[in-house]
């Protein structure tokens, strides 16, 4: 039993390090296109982009309504958690966005965050960063790409079934 156990362990490792946790995951595994019929009415929140610039970078500031799922690994070995929210966004940018945030549970089913991942990306050059505030169901992102910073202040709402809807608000500079 104690094999089998580590083989599973192993085997999730391994898995997680060349699906979820590999670059450009969201995207592979549907992406913005995926997740279009999840999403409820598509409202455009703010300023809404026009177009592109031709770096292909999100122009900003934009809002942009998200729609997606959230789901909650079993507390590991440690007792810590991963919460992963992944979805898309509509309005001013058409992105996919995908959070992971890693902690102790609450008793409220939220998470005591120890450690963050967030990724923006599909129609723009990827994004990467972490959360670097967390207040309930209100994040602030910080993202970066290989000419861009980003702040996102994300709401979410949760819905039945794992699902999770809300605004994603943008700003950015040069990096």
């Amino acid at each position: 039993l104690a094999a089998l156990g580590g083989a599973v362990v192993v085997s999730i490792a391994i898995w997680s390090v060349i699906g979820p946790l590999a670059p450009h995951w969201g995207a592979r595994a549907g992406g913005s296109r995926g997740n279009r019929h999840a999403s409820p009415a598509r409202l455009a929140v703010g300023r809404a982009a026009s177009s592109s610039p031709s770096s292909g970078a999100v122009t900003t500031p934009f809002g942009a309504s998200f729609a997606g799922r959230v789901t909650t690994q079993q507390a590991d070995g440690s007792g810590r958690v991963t919460i992963r929210i992944d979805g898309a966004m509509h309005g001013g940018t058409a992105d996919h966005l995908e959070i992971y945030l890693r902690g102790l549970p609450l008793e409220d089913g939220g998470v005591e965050m120890e450690q963050s991942r967030v990724r923006m990306g599909t129609t723009t050059p990827l994004y990467q960063g972490e959360i670097v505030g967390l207040r309930g169901s209100d994040l602030v992102a910080s993202l970066r790409s290989t000419t861009r910073r980003l702040r996102l202040v994300i709401s979410l709402r949760l819905g039945g079934d794992g699902f999770v809807s809300g605004t994603v608000h943008g700003t950015g500079t040069p990096a």
